[in-house]
């Protein structure tokens, strides 16, 4: 298999490798997720320093509804359910 230089789908292969060692206690689920990952046409990476705002906050929920996007983070105050990588 030829090596892949596309950098998205790069991204989205690491990803979908990492959903899969997920420990889960829904499959179909963990699957579903994996195979939409799969299928994504496109990344948006937002930053924003110090922290995210309320404002900006309200912006990337509304981005997500309208694209039926997901969001991959690193823990912070926003995305605070957990204590590492989380989707």
């Amino acid at each position: 298999m030829e090596e892949v230089d596309c950098g998205l789908t790069q991204n989205l292969a690491g990803m979908a490798n990492f959903i899969q060692s997920l420990p889960t206690q829904n499959e179909a689920v963990k699957n579903k997720f994996r195979h939409k990952v799969l299928v994504v046409n496109c990344e948006m990476p937002f930053m924003a320093e110090p922290e995210i705002t309320p404002e900006f906050k309200s912006v990337l929920e509304n981005i997500i509804q309208e694209l039926d996007a997901f969001i991959f983070a690193q823990p912070s105050k926003v995305f605070n359910k957990s204590n590492g990588v989380k989707f």
